[in-house]
């Protein structure tokens, strides 16, 4: 992962811990069900951010290490766990492409909202499988691409601008078939369906008003095809939504 990840994750850590899409979006809710913590002995949330993901598994499983390359993510989030007192969460620095852990050592692994920023997602996919104890399973979501290539490249373009450490969203195909290539039973790989508010898009990514402003105009300009996928919301020339599917994706590693 780039220094540029680092600079720009720490400089936002306090604006990702206030994000109630972060603390309460409804794709934590979804993560949770599906990776039902409740019978999970230990599990790993990788590029945890300011712990929200973590904290939200750890009222149900034993324990849980929540790992980040950014360190003053990490600090956040461990300000967070002595303020929430959760006791069953540790913290360690980690760089999902290259997870410092033994093989099988995790009954869960969990990523949420970070896979589109990772350099070699395949390469994050394979270490999560690694690590994961034979039965055991991972669970992701993140933004997904459309199918459609020109729908894809439009929204990895804006994404791009408001925030340069964006690499790339995964389709929902693109998501199954890389599950299925490093090994895993896919139990799960559908869409989550939500919108983002623009100004809060904006905001936790502190994008600069020269920034918005390119954005807003490339979106005003957009083509209609575009602008029926995105649906995006425009009102006295400002834009004030826009859609955001999310993939969701369980895959159980065969064996035990």
């Amino acid at each position: 992962m780039s220094r540029s990840v680092i600079e720009q994750f720490g400089k936002q850590a306090e604006e990702y811990f206030k994000s109630t899409y972060h603390s309460r979006g409804k794709d934590l809710q979804t993560l949770v069900e599906f990776a039902q913590p409740g019978c999970v002995g230990i599990a790993l949330d990788l590029a945890t951010g300011a712990g929200h993901t973590a904290f939200a598994v750890a009222k149900e499983a034993g324990r849980v290490f929540a790992t980040d390359i950014t360190p003053r993510m990490l600090d956040r989030a461990r300000a967070a766990a002595l303020d929430q007192n959760v006791t069953n969460v540790e913290f360690a620095l980690c760089d999902a492409e290259a997870i410092p852990f033994s093989e099988a050592s995790f009954d869960l692994v969990t990523c949420r909202a970070a896979p589109h920023h990772f350099h070699h997602v395949d390469q994050a996919v394979q270490e999560a499988f690694r690590v994961v104890k034979p039965g055991g399973c991972v669970v992701i979501i993140d933004g997904a691409a459309p199918e459609d290539p020109d729908l894809h490249q439009f929204l990895d373009y804006i994404e791009k601008v408001r925030d340069p450490t964006h690499n790339r969203r995964l389709s929902l195909s693109e998501w199954r078939s890389l599950f299925r290539s490093t090994g895993f039973v896919v139990e799960h790989c559908g869409i989550q369906d939500d919108v983002y508010d623009f100004d809060w898009w904006m905001n936790v990514a502190g994008v600069k008003e020269q920034v918005r402003e390119q954005l807003e105009d490339a979106i005003i300009n957009a083509t209609p095809e575009q602008h029926a996928y995105f649906r995006f919301e425009i009102r006295d020339g400002r834009v004030m939504s826009l859609r955001n599917d999310r993939a969701v994706i369980k895959g159980r590693k065969p064996g035990a």
